[in-house]
């Protein structure tokens, strides 16, 4: 697979992010602020009074300050309006003519968590050649390799028996400007001293004139590898490559419920005349028993998908799906085939735990109640507690509409019950007591329940386990 690296839009995190007055004649320099620890939530950062709002894991922003001694620090986003200072505040100094890159490396759940501010003198880089830097931002690669690792750099294809590693570093080493020829390249690393292979790229091509900061942070892609290779050009977010073998990631949920007593046959890449490649019944998931984390693997690139009940060669889903190389997928076979056809609902998943809170996502499935207001309530003491707290409760996702997701939201842990009501205030579905733990991510889906006395019910992806 043949990566071109292609220029991203910077990240926009807040209005006015170069707000500079261009006219001003006091010298002003580059500050990129890079967010690279796994495990910590989005930040805001401050630099010399200007605040970036929401920075997640891997975005990057860069804006324009004064030089001379600075302010900078960094605020954790906990539940809630809530905040927590992990870096500084601490006074850098800003010099003329000179880029920096201030780096979140490190773990929350550690206390690790420090900034690593790189300096490079600004540099005009010939047409035919290419600038690299490259930094090693991953813990758990140190911790895979046992100590540092060895990087190749090399035409695709070469064998590594043959051919010495560019370097070694270990973790927060950062090497020093090398210039290599525009070009097609291959980049491997290995534990220092070991063959074995843990990251591939693959075939990447580096084009000319390019003033690059290669960054080895934590995976969160799909697959085994234990980084990927964050990539900047001038201070300015290029691309994220994960490991060439990665694959791609896909679960399955029916909720598809004309007839919720069927069962299902799903094929995917073959024809309905072959076997199945999993069958599944109502309210079942794939694979299965399944945790977090548990998917089937699957080539990246366009994948058909053909759903039809148990033993029918006739597809009632269809779907054609575009998976990208290390993505995780969930497919949710949707509908009642009256007022909703039937059809593939697939949703991109982020598996990313942060240290500071459980992160919970919610996908509206049930054809039956296309709006509805979903309550999250954590519950009381005692279950008259518990229900004046319902009671009291303002939906947490009000006007919730069929095959909308909520997205990631970060959750204090603790006991919860879920709640979904009708627009017009009538109670579909409460779950019993629901633990959701700090460290962990819980995909949510409300659907149509089995029993004909309640209209919804949840499936939790976390687990598996029906409500």
């Amino acid at each position: 697979m043949n990566k071109v690296l292609g220029i991203s839009a910077v990240l926009a995190l807040s209005v006015g992010l170069y707000g500079c007055n261009s006219s001003s004649s006091t010298p002003r320099t580059n500050v990129s602020i890079i967010h690279a620890s796994s495990d910590a939530p989005a930040v805001n950062a401050t630099v010399a009074g200007q605040t970036i709002q929401g920075a997640d894991y891997k975005d990057v922003a860069r804006v324009q300050v004064r030089t001379g001694t600075r302010s900078v620090s960094v605020d954790a986003r906990l539940p809630g309006a809530a905040t927590k200072t992990v870096i500084g505040p601490v006074d850098l100094d800003f010099n003329r003519n000179t880029n920096y890159e201030i780096i979140a490396i490190g773990n929350v759940g550690d206390d690790s968590l420090e900034p690593l501010v790189l300096t490079d003198t600004r540099t005009s880089v010939p047409s035919s050649q290419v600038r690299l830097r490259v930094a090693h931002l991953s813990p758990v690669a140190e911790n895979a390799a046992g100590g540092p690792v060895s990087v190749y750099l090399t035409a695709p294809g070469a064998n590594l028996a043959e051919v010495d590693p560019a370097f070694s570093f270990s973790f927060k080493d950062v090497i020093d400007p090398i210039l290599v020829d525009a070009g097609t390249y291959q980049i491997r690393v290995t534990p220092e001293g070991s063959s074995t292979v843990v990251y591939d790229s693959g075939e990447v091509a580096l084009p000319g004139g390019a003033n690059l900061l290669v960054g080895a942070v934590d995976n969160t892609f799909y697959g085994n590898a234990p980084i990927s290779l964050l990539v900047l050009n001038n201070g300015q977010k290029f691309t994220d490559i994960p490991d060439v073998g990665s694959g791609a990631g896909l679960r399955a949920v029916h909720s598809a419920s004309a007839d919720a007593a069927s069962d299902v046959d799903v094929y995917i890449d073959t024809a309905l005349t072959a076997s199945p490649t999993f069958s599944f019944s109502f309210g079942d998931t794939f694979p299965s028993p399944a945790v977090l984390g548990g998917y089937a693997e699957l080539e990246e690139g366009t994948r058909d998908i053909k759903i039809t009940p148990a033993g029918v060669e006739s597809a009632a889903i269809e779907a054609s799906p575009t998976l990208a190389l290390g993505s995780a997928s969930t497919v949710i076979a949707v509908g009642n085939g009256v007022d909703a056809a039937l059809e593939a609902l697939l949703v991109a998943d982020n598996n990313r735990a942060v240290a500071t809170a459980a992160r919970l996502r919610v996908i509206h499935a049930a054809a039956e109640a296309p709006v509805v207001d979903v309550f999250l309530v954590p519950t009381g003491d005692t279950p008259e507690e518990t229900n004046q707290a319902i009671a009291n409760a303002s939906p947490t996702i009000p006007g919730f509409a069929y095959k909308e997701n909520t997205g990631y939201l970060d959750v204090p842990a603790g006991e919860y019950v879920v709640v979904i009501r009708s627009g017009d205030g009538n109670e579909l579905f409460r779950s019993g007591e629901i633990n959701l733990s700090t460290g962990r991510v819980y995909t949510a889906i409300a659907r149509l329940n089995k029993d004909p006395d309640s209209v919804a019910t949840v499936v939790l992806l976390d687990d598996f386990n029906l409500l």
